[in-house]
């Protein structure tokens, strides 16, 4: 089966590390970057959520530090994932 290169583009909390989690074993896709952009947690959160993920399953893939917030609409500061996105 033919590969297809992909980016992925997340703001680790929850629902983006199941995502990812998943992404990663999915065998018709070729991860060639990951990028994190700040979302329900901050930018640097995101960032360490998103190594973190990749460290735990093993995962040599570069990961890319994006915006901070959103580009077009305002952000939304909501805690209901716990002060790391993760659950705390």
């Amino acid at each position: 089966m033919k590969k297809r290169p992909v980016i992925i583009d997340v703001n680790v909390g929850i629902d983006s590390a199941m995502g990812l989690g998943l992404s990663l074993f999915e065998e018709s896709l070729d991860i060639k970057l990951v990028t994190t952009v700040g979302g329900c947690v901050k930018l640097n959160t995101c960032l360490q959520n998103t190594l973190h993920l990749l460290d735990v399953f093993n995962k040599n893939i570069p990961v890319g530090k994006g915006a901070e917030r959103p580009l077009i609409k305002r952000p939304i500061e909501a805690t209901i994932e716990g002060l790391n996105g993760l659950g705390s």
